[in-house]
């Protein structure tokens, strides 16, 4: 990651419109460490982290809560309830010959719950601009559209569902 944001900066490819995601694992206050390897200042690094999102998520498992998901209230067979039913489904979705090359890991369920939880915002967003008799759709997005924006922020904030991980609040 440290190769790769100082190539960026050295190619213009930072600043507010373009947010980098690092993953939290790396050691506390990386950027700031003298290392010969990097061929950017300290206060160029800075930059690049002042515009970057780091993700630090608790990858300890599937919930063993055996309450009933999102995903559960929908009527697809295929679809799990319990975060136990998720994973014997993926279990047996790897075992097809075009996943062969994929493994089980901690973070599937991280990004099931993701995937469900944009849809449930996308949802609410949408029933919320019909509600409004508004004339925009989603379809419409501009990341300059400040209305949209403050719509699909509030309909994130009041997503709250159980997931595969864990209970997700908005």
């Amino acid at each position: 990651m440290i190769f790769l944001s100082t190539k960026a900066y050295k190619h213009d490819f930072r600043g507010p419109e373009i947010v980098w995601l690092i993953p939290a694992w790396y050691r506390d206050k990386w950027w700031l460490k003298e290392d010969i390897k990097i061929d950017c200042t300290m206060e160029q690094m800075m930059e690049m982290i002042d515009t970057s999102l780091i993700i630090g998520v608790d990858v300890t498992a599937i919930s063993s809560l055996t309450k009933t998901t999102a995903a559960g209230i929908v009527s697809i067979k295929t679809i799990s309830q319990t975060p136990a039913e998720f994973l014997e489904i993926m279990k047996k979705q790897i075992q097809r010959p075009q996943y062969k090359t994929y493994t089980l890991n901690n973070y599937m369920a991280y990004a099931y719950d993701a995937v469900w939880a944009m849809g449930l915002v996308l949802n609410r967003t949408a029933t919320v601009l019909r509600e409004k008799n508004s004339s925009k759709r989603l379809e419409d997005f501009t990341y300059t559209d400040g209305d949209l924006y403050d719509i699909l922020f509030q309909e994130m904030a009041a997503t709250a569902f159980f997931g595969a991980s864990v209970s997700v609040l908005g």
